[in-house]
């Protein structure tokens, strides 16, 4: 059996046609990140909804409140989520406005954490010798010059692939206390490179990703994770002066920041 890119979705995406900003950000799962949005909108037939499904690697509805959602247009439901993005990543506050409806929209962080414990990573079973301690990151880097993807954090481990130079990658994590990277294709992991080989991609960057891999190729394992939790709160103002908030809270995973539900 052929194994592609791990993808959550709720049964009534699949066989609804989407008509309307409400029906469109409900339908979308919000467990869902960075890998899994990237697999969905390269999927034959979605690609004209590219706009909502990537805002930086993630669903918009991972990153809005569905409360918000009905009185926002699709264009807004963009602009939110990527402010909230950029307030998950940056853990500053952002805001947007559109004024050809005089709709506006802020994201602030109200709170921030550490949180330490473990999480499930699929990995390669040829290709990675080891999973370390990781702090994640879910996010898109791109290569800085061709190098080695090793099996595990150091350069003792046999090359198990290249990457080169400008070429989109997803990280997982960043292995604790090393300066190595473990990367994926397809939402599962499949080797380490040294920092100096990427950087963080662009803003907007995606990846046309339809890997597959073989079940018996794949494994499931516990990391020890560290990841940085954020609590946000979402506002935004109508044309009429209405005023409208919502709150969420989002962690960082191996496939980008993650609401909880």
């Amino acid at each position: 059996m052929r194994r592609k890119a791990p993808l959550i979705i709720t049964p009534v995406f699949l066989s609804l046609t989407l008509s309307g900003c409400q029906s469109t950000i409900e339908a979308v799962s919000t467990g869902v990140g960075a890998v899994g949005a990237n697999y969905f909108c390269n999927k034959k037939g979605y690609k004209e909804y590219r706009a909502l499904c990537l805002v930086g690697g993630a669903f918009v509805g991972n990153l809005l409140g569905k409360k918000l959602a009905k009185y926002l247009s699709e264009e807004d439901q963009v602009s939110m989520a990527k402010t909230t993005q950029k307030s998950l990543e940056q853990g500053t506050t952002h805001s947007w406005e559109n004024p050809e409806n005089n709709t506006k929209g802020s994201t602030k962080v109200l709170s921030s954490s550490v949180q330490s414990k473990p999480q499930t990573v699929k990995v390669l079973k040829k290709r990675v010798e080891q999973v370390p301690p990781l702090e994640m990151i879910g996010e898109i880097y791109q290569a800085t010059k061709n190098g080695n993807v090793r099996g595990g954090p150091s350069t003792d481990y046999q090359t198990v692939k290249q990457i080169n130079v400008n070429q989109m990658v997803e990280v997982i994590g960043k292995v604790k206390g090393k300066s190595w990277y473990m990367i994926s294709e397809g939402g599962v992991g499949s080797g380490f490179v040294f920092h100096s080989l990427i950087k963080k991609a662009p803003e907007g960057s995606f990846i046309e990703d339809t890997t597959e891999f073989n079940d018996s190729d794949v494994e499931e394992t516990q990391v020890a994770a560290q990841s940085v939790c954020r609590k946000i709160e979402q506002s935004i103002t109508l044309a009429d002066g209405t005023v409208h908030s919502e709150q969420m809270e989002a962690c960082q995973g191996p496939n980008g920041w993650q609401a909880k539900v």
